[in-house]
């Protein structure tokens, strides 16, 4: 969010935003107010998912530059992995409870 309020200082609806979140909790104008940001086109993000618990992906970060602002992440993870295998485990419990769910 600070890297698209620093692309677009003029836009009134994320000073909104930001204003109403620092309301809604002293915590986010400490974060804020820290400017503890970076672009990072490549690295690994930690996730902790219901399912699978904590999670580690590694993640290609690819700016479109046609297309605005908008930033494609792609997580290329390793086939066989630890990551792989419990991410294939998910789907394959999503497409079993989806044919289930179709009459």
């Amino acid at each position: 969010m600070r890297y698209a309020a620093a692309r677009h200082p003029g836009d009134r609806a994320l000073r909104e935003l930001v204003a109403e979140l620092r309301d809604a909790d002293h915590r986010f104008g400490e974060w804020w107010d820290a400017h503890d940001v970076a672009e990072k086109r490549h690295g690994a993000k930690t996730y902790v998912h219901p399912r699978l618990g904590r999670i580690t992906l590694p993640f290609e970060a690819l700016p479109l530059p046609a297309e605005g602002d908008q930033i494609l992440t792609i997580y290329p993870v390793e086939p066989g992995s630890a990551q792989a295998e419990a991410l294939a485990g998910l789907l394959a419990e999503i497409e079993a409870s989806a044919a289930r769910a179709t009459p």
